[in-house]
């Protein structure tokens, strides 16, 4: 199945089919995550069998239900192919044992919501604050999602972090981005640029071809330590040409 972003903010997705709890859990976990909003929003999914559609790559966590008239282990087994942290719901704890057939993050039980939800609020936050990029524009605090960058591009004292629709502007060096986890997935094909794995459309012997229709050329002498990394990420292994 192909997962495809129907939305630019990062999402936490509720599948329950009681709408009193749904409401309720949706509170809570506004509350929880305040601190590092972020634009993250919280989707309630009212009809229950129309799950597959929300399902895309702005999810960072599903909590799901387990008794619903679609089986919550259903749902799961369904999209187990999306990696997506699953926090299962139920109101019987002895499910907790099939649950783990599933390979949930957390399995929270509706009779004691808030003991449980305090125990995943710190990974909650740490989930949603890994997901975004906090920079100061032109005296403006911006948040951009970090899979919403094609590439980085060092420009004298200053980068260019640019998306799909903007490029935006900070006084930093390139090198700075590096160790940061959040950036892990960005390969360097030349000096002074830095471009996103995820964003890549085609990789062709000296010549990246962004998602933008961007291309942005390899230096030869980074050619295979970018194909190596290139592979890596890709799941393969690297070859000399």
């Amino acid at each position: 199945m192909n997962y495809d972003r129907v939305n630019d903010e990062s999402t936490i997705l509720i599948i329950d089919d009681q709408p009193a709890f749904s409401e309720l859990l949706k509170e809570k976990l506004t509350d929880i995550i305040k601190p590092s909003f972020h634009g993250t929003q919280i989707t309630i999914i009212k009809n229950i069998k129309d799950y597959k559609r929300y399902i895309n790559d702005s999810v960072i966590a599903i909590f799901l239900d387990i008794e619903m008239p679609v089986s919550g282990f259903k749902i799961a087994e369904d999209i187990s192919s999306s990696n997506i942290p699953i926090l299962f719901i139920s109101n019987f704890e002895a499910l907790v044992f099939d649950a783990l057939l599933y390979q949930p993050f957390y399995f929270i039980r509706k009779k004691h919501l808030n003991e449980d939800l305090d125990k995943i609020a710190k990974w909650l936050i740490h989930t949603i604050d890994n997901q975004s990029y906090q920079l100061t524009e032109n005296n403006i605090d911006t948040s951009i999602r970090v899979n919403d960058i094609l590439y980085i591009r060092s420009n004298g004292n200053y980068v260019e972090i640019h998306t799909l629709n903007h490029m935006y502007t900070e006084r930093k060096t390139l090198q700075s981005f590096m160790p940061d986890i959040r950036f892990k997935q960005f390969l360097v094909p030349a000096r002074g640029y830095l471009v996103n794995y995820y964003n890549i459309a085609q990789a062709s012997k000296e010549v990246i071809s962004m998602k933008s229709g961007v291309q942005i050329y390899i230096s030869k002498n980074r050619l295979k330590s970018f194909y190596e990394a290139y592979y890596h990420l890709l799941g393969g292994e690297f070859y000399e040409f």
